[in-house]
């Protein structure tokens, strides 16, 4: 399950909005997504991405997203997140202001999985985010780790003491 973890996934974004300057790279079971040209007042972006060449079963999603602006340049570049989604579920809100920060952890069993991230911000911002994927094991895994750690528990038990000790100075 490990190997069919780290193999690549398959990523595909789309912009509905006017500032089309969405990116996503992906590379095993992490990857970078966000927007390098927010120019609209409001924005609307919706960010797709394809966990095709990964076994069956539930993951993990770890996101992160943050925008900052430099100092005096907030009318400019400053972007307040209205809304950030994953598959329908709110990111919790890290920090607001010039460091705005939101980050999620959730579950997804699908295939397809959508990031909606809506906004207002200057005509030059820009956010970026973060995406962790981990595979969460199944039940019988666990039992399987449980029982291996009973068969070594026992046999360290059994195993009989050694009363050598150390030799005695004369």
């Amino acid at each position: 399950m490990f190997k069919a973890m780290m193999a690549a996934a398959i990523f595909t974004s789309m912009a509905t909005s006017a500032s089309a300057a969405v990116f996503v790279s992906f590379n095993g079971s992490t990857g970078v997504f966000g927007n390098d040209l927010v120019d609209n007042p409001s924005f609307d972006d919706m960010i797709s991405f394809d966990l095709g060449n990964l076994a069956e079963g539930q993951y993990l999603i770890s996101a992160t997203i943050s925008s900052t602006y430099q100092d005096g340049a907030q009318s400019d570049q400053d972007i307040d997140f209205t809304s950030v989604l994953l598959n329908g579920e709110a990111f919790e809100i890290g920090s607001a202001g010039q460091n705005e920060y939101r980050f999620i952890n959730s579950i997804a069993s699908g295939d397809t999985n959508l990031f909606t991230i809506r906004g207002t911000s200057g005509f030059n911002s820009s956010y970026s985010g973060t995406i962790n994927v981990a595979a969460i094991p199944e039940p019988s895994t666990w039992a399987m780790a449980m029982i291996g750690f009973f068969v070594v528990g026992g046999a360290i038990r059994r195993r009989p003491l050694s009363h050598g000790g150390l030799p005695q100075a004369v």
